[in-house]
């Protein structure tokens, strides 16, 4: 499962305020994982904030999401099982915690699970040219 999400980032901001760097870490077992599987995770637990937090962060999430997967795609010429993997991941991450967390009401909560079905059901069948994850591809 993958274990990548924002709470393994740490920023440095310069004087300004800026983004001066970004730490990836993490608090409790650090080990290589499925890269599909950790894109996924970190995009969906991402897109969950811009979800249910929308009044807070959509923009940020929006433009962090929009950001990871482009320097991603840069950074590791992802293949498209790779791809697979991230959207099956993204998915199944919304559908199972959109029903198990308090970030919104039941229609919400309700919305969000349904939104993961159709973005797992549209990965597993193979429309990644219109999905989350066009741009990995």
């Amino acid at each position: 499962m993958g274990d990548f999400w924002p709470g393994n980032l740490m920023v440095q901001l310069d004087e300004t305020g800026e983004l001066k760097q970004i730490y990836v870490l993490d608090w409790e077992l650090t080990k290589e994982g499925l890269t599909g599987i950790e894109v996924g995770q970190f995009a969906a637990e991402i897109h969950l904030l811009r979800r249910c937090n929308a009044e807070v962060c959509k923009d940020t999430a929006s433009l962090v999401l929009e950001h990871f997967l482009k320097e991603y795609k840069k950074a590791a010429e992802p293949d498209v099982e790779v791809a697979r993997r991230a959207i099956v991941q993204w998915g199944t991450h919304m559908a199972i915690l959109g029903a198990r967390v308090g970030w919104g009401d039941k229609e919400l909560s309700r919305a969000i699970v349904l939104e993961g079905v159709r973005i797992l059901v549209d990965g597993y069948e193979g429309k990644l040219d219109e999905s989350l994850v066009a741009p990995l591809l």
